[in-house]
């Protein structure tokens, strides 16, 4: 199963989470299906999970809480947070967990699926989707970039054309020094103040045509 957590222009800073940042957290992924004819839902048991971006771990209210890299979705404890903060000027970033079923499913037609997110503070736009492969694994590459890939060369926008050659220089080893500057500015990057919270205006390929009756 594939969750991915998404930026949106609604949100403050774009997202992907609804805190005053941008930023989110989830503390635990469930899925339960419940075959047709019955009324109990069973729960899919979760193995191993794997994200574009691993947080460092880090604590929370004096120790009760640790927030940091993608084992905490499916390690069964609330005490332990997925965000994927990667920095400032940067955090507000689509991010992605792959998370990888102890068998395939195998269900009749007609079955329901749920899927449980216990959260902290709240991501503003999620997507699940299934997949058949098996051993499914989030690559290593920012989502941004991975999104901005499976968009035509030409309709790509000057920030995805931006992410993809992030992404390119950051797989580059002779440019490892030049990545470490890159970073160095990036920890400088100013925090706003304050935010104005507005609706975004429709992107022209999602806009719809209005009529008047």
């Amino acid at each position: 199963m594939r969750l991915e957590v998404l930026t949106l222009g609604d949100l403050p800073f774009g997202g992907p989470g609804r805190d005053g940042l941008g930023l989110w957290s989830i503390r635990e992924i469930e899925l339960l299906i419940q075959p047709p004819g019955n009324t109990q839902w069973s729960k899919v048991k979760l193995t191993s999970v794997t994200a574009d971006f691993e947080q460092k771990e880090e604590e929370l209210d004096k120790g009760k809480t640790k927030k940091g890299p993608v084992a905490f979705l499916i390690d069964g404890s609330d005490a332990t947070l997925w965000s994927a903060d990667r920095g400032p000027g940067l955090r507000n970033s689509s991010s992605v967990a792959v998370i990888a079923f102890e068998s395939p499913l195998e269900v009749p037609a007609g079955t329901q699926a749920k899927v449980v997110l216990r959260m902290n503070s709240m991501p503003g736009c999620v997507r699940c989707s299934l997949t058949r492969d098996a051993g499914p694994k989030a690559l290593p590459v920012d989502y941004d970039a991975f999104q901005a890939a499976c968009v035509t060369a030409e309709s790509r926008s000057a920030a995805q054309q931006a992410a993809l050659f992030s992404a390119w220089r950051l797989s580059v080893a002779e440019l490892a020094e030049i990545n470490q500057q890159i970073a160095q500015h990036w920890s400088q990057y100013p925090a706003a103040e304050t935010s104005v919270l507005h609706l975004k205006e429709r992107e022209p390929a999602l806009a719809r045509h209005t009529h008047l009756l």
